[in-house]
């Protein structure tokens, strides 16, 4: 990364071989899922994507809604206190109002036992929320078998 100034950042990305420059806002303001819900951008993406997630919005303000089914990864990461379980629950809340539970089943594990209990009775639960990751065996296969 190579620092363009105090609010702006540049990274070069071999693969496409484009520099990408991050630019911070000057001026800070609240995203809310309410008002991305009710915008035309959302509304568009509910025909158009399998499973649409709510990401925020980029610099000229337009909602920025992805496809699950299309993303490979998503990394939530920040500071202590930046928004990160505001972010979760964005992208679970808009799971939810996005996708018919025929068609989007999740799985939550709560190791804290307070992010997720909102989503317990959700009939998109493919299971019942875990607090605890254990491993399941499944009935097909002999235990200690990989």
């Amino acid at each position: 990364m190579g620092a363009l100034g105090e609010n702006a950042q540049a990274v070069f990305d071999p693969k496409s071989k484009k520099v990408m420059i991050a630019v911070q806002n000057q001026v800070q303001g609240d995203v809310t899922a309410k008002e991305i819900f009710a915008s035309k951008e959302w509304e568009e993406a509910k025909k158009t994507m399998k499973c649409p997630l709510i990401i925020g919005k980029d610099m000229t303000g337009k909602p920025v809604i992805a496809d699950m089914k299309k993303l490979v990864h998503l990394l939530v990461a920040g500071q202590t206190g930046k928004g990160k379980s505001v972010a979760m629950n964005t992208i679970l809340t808009s799971i939810l109002m996005g996708s018919h539970p025929d068609d989007v089943k999740i799985v939550l594990i709560d190791p804290k036992g307070v992010e997720v209990g909102a989503y317990a009775n959700s009939p998109h639960n493919l299971l019942p929320v875990a607090e605890t990751a254990t491993t399941n065996k499944r009935p097909d296969r002999k235990s200690g078998s990989a």
